[in-house]
């Protein structure tokens, strides 16, 4: 009986060390070749139910003129909870990961990432891709929510280890 109680700890041990789940938005951006972001931000379409990241880029030139574009990517597996105003994505695993939770202000609602959330925002050439990756495991929490690359190797390597395509 000890035996048994001891293998089902291991086992429920090796099920909390779930991988990370990488999730690569199907929306694509061409922005400036050479742009600059200068704002992001998690919104919740209540009605579509769609969850989102946007982002603003602008081109600083040497004039002193600047254009600004703002881009919305859409992350159609990530759910809300209204129960616990949270916002998730579904696994294998019996536990959901959380990616975000919707807390609220003296100016209204704002979306904050959980622990372990970050998105990448790849930029190639003006080319725009994000990734989101949401892990449940303190130990490998991001350093910075926000990452951005502008890298040609980024997309190279990432896309088709996310997709499994070549």
């Amino acid at each position: 009986m000890k035996y048994l109680i001891l293998f089902s700890l291991v086992l429920g041990g090796l099920a909390a060390e779930a991988a990370p789940v990488k999730l690569l938005s199907p929306d694509t951006a061409q922005t400036f070749a050479i742009a600059w972001l200068v704002d992001h931000q998690f919104t919740w379409n209540a009605h579509t139910g769609q969850f989102c990241v946007d982002l603003r880029f602008s081109e600083r030139s040497a004039t002193k003129w600047s254009a600004e574009e703002s881009f919305r990517f859409v992350f159609p597996e990530v759910k809300f909870d209204e129960t616990n105003r949270t916002f998730y994505v579904a696994t294998d695993q019996e536990q959901p990961i959380p990616v975000a939770q919707l807390r609220k202000g003296w100016l209204g609602s704002t979306i904050v990432p959980a622990p372990g959330t970050s998105v990448l925002i790849a930029n190639e050439g003006g080319k725009v891709r994000l990734v989101l990756t949401a892990d449940r495991n303190p130990k490998r929490r991001p350093s910075s929510v926000w990452v951005e690359r502008s890298d040609a190797w980024v997309l190279q390597n990432l896309v088709p280890a996310i997709t499994g395509s070549n």
